[in-house]
């Protein structure tokens, strides 16, 4: 029994001609399957931001953050508005 092995460079090929197909054709649900196979979706998170470490610490820390960004009183001139 044969085993076929298909070079890194050949697959590559094969997996963006089919990127490329599914865009042509506008198969949305193609081009995300492909991108899925492609194990993008394997990428880490973070487990630091600016020396804040762990998930609730992280979340914490952007959470208070967007408050004081979104909650802060805006000047503005009434009858520019």
């Amino acid at each position: 029994m044969a085993i076929r092995t298909v070079s890194s460079k050949k697959r590559e090929e094969v997996v963006n001609q089919r990127l490329a197909n599914a865009i042509r054709e506008n198969k949305d649900m193609d081009f995300w399957s492909e991108v899925k196979k492609m194990g993008c979706n394997k990428i880490p998170y973070a487990n630091s931001v600016d020396g804040h470490t762990g998930n609730e610490d992280i979340c914490n820390y952007f959470s208070v953050d967007y408050q004081q960004l979104y909650n802060q009183e805006c000047q503005y001139d009434v009858e520019e508005m």
